[in-house]
């Protein structure tokens, strides 16, 4: 495998340049976090890996 190649199959498997994944609007979630935002305080969103976290705050943060 040349370096070429590589470097290919790398920025293929590179999530950072993506447009952000369609998502599910979780109503539920975004009115108990709006009410901590609107009071100033701070948001702690614990769960399992990969599910969601992230893009939560993202989407609330807009």
């Amino acid at each position: 495998m040349d370096k070429l190649e590589l470097l290919e199959i790398l920025n293929d498997w590179n999530y950072w340049n993506r447009e952000l994944p369609d998502t599910k609007y979780r109503e539920i979630y975004d009115d108990k976090i709006s009410k901590f935002l609107k009071n100033d305080e701070v948001v702690v969103i614990k769960g399992i890996r990969r599910s969601g976290k992230s893009t939560l705050m993202i989407i609330k943060s807009y």
